[in-house]
């Protein structure tokens, strides 16, 4: 007989956390909302009082100081949050304030570069730019490394790409690689030639200037000497 934990009061098992498992984040407080929406906090945290009820208390006469002692916060908190929901302007400059608190508080220079970057802590200490140069490993001082064909190649052979700084913006798929995928797709999606029956290619694929005659290269150039004899 096998020993079953006990269950709870509504028939279920209780929950037991798992010893290597962290514990479940609390969800985290969404920022400050426009006029008529919920009151979201600035820093992300969660309301410490509905802000949804202090204003309707606001509207009936209650001043900011009882509304504050009923709630056990302070009389400016109150009249924020009240003001955000009901003033615009007032929370958009709340919104470009916090803003640019952010860009000038939350920032440091990049390791390398210089570049301002957002603050990660120990763990960031590069740009995205330079840690791609730090971590970079099919990069050598003439050649690049194709990520499709695991060949060293020259810079030439690659396709120009403004995003792949770190590989002298040069793509991480080589031209060949890049025209054998793209005949693989088209391949992949042919279909029947309505005369014969055999595979041709996508109308999708095909130039946009002439209309799809639903027949593949062998039909349409018997059709077009039969057009020609007759």
């Amino acid at each position: 007989m096998t020993n079953r934990p006990a269950e709870g009061a509504q028939g279920e098992r209780p929950r037991v956390a798992h010893p290597h498992r962290p514990p479940p984040r609390r969800p985290r407080g969404r920022r400050t909302g426009a006029a008529g929406e919920e009151a979201r906090p600035l820093m992300g945290a969660p309301p410490r009082f509905p802000h949804g009820q202090a204003v309707e208390l606001r509207e009936r006469g209650w001043t900011w100081r009882r509304i504050a002692e009923s709630y056990g916060v302070t009389p400016s908190a109150v009249e924020q949050a009240v003001r955000r929901l009901t003033d615009p302007e007032y929370a958009q400059r709340q919104r470009d304030y916090h803003r640019q608190w952010q860009r000038e508080n939350r920032r440091k220079p990049c390791k390398d570069c210089g570049t301002p970057i957002w603050d990660g802590g120990e763990s960031r200490q590069r740009c995205v730019t330079c840690n791609g140069i730090h971590h970079r490993t099919t990069v050598r001082e003439t050649t690049l490394r194709c990520c499709e064909c695991y060949h060293w190649k020259p810079n030439e052979d690659f396709p120009h790409s403004e995003r792949n700084r770190a590989r002298r913006n040069r793509h991480v798929v080589c031209r060949g690689c890049q025209a054998f995928a793209r005949q693989r797709s088209r391949k992949a999606r042919r279909v029947p030639c309505r005369c014969c029956g055999k595979p041709r290619t996508n109308p999708a694929d095909n130039s946009k200037r002439h209309p799809d005659s639903g027949l593949c290269r062998a039909c349409w150039h018997e059709a077009r000497r039969e057009a020609l004899t007759t």
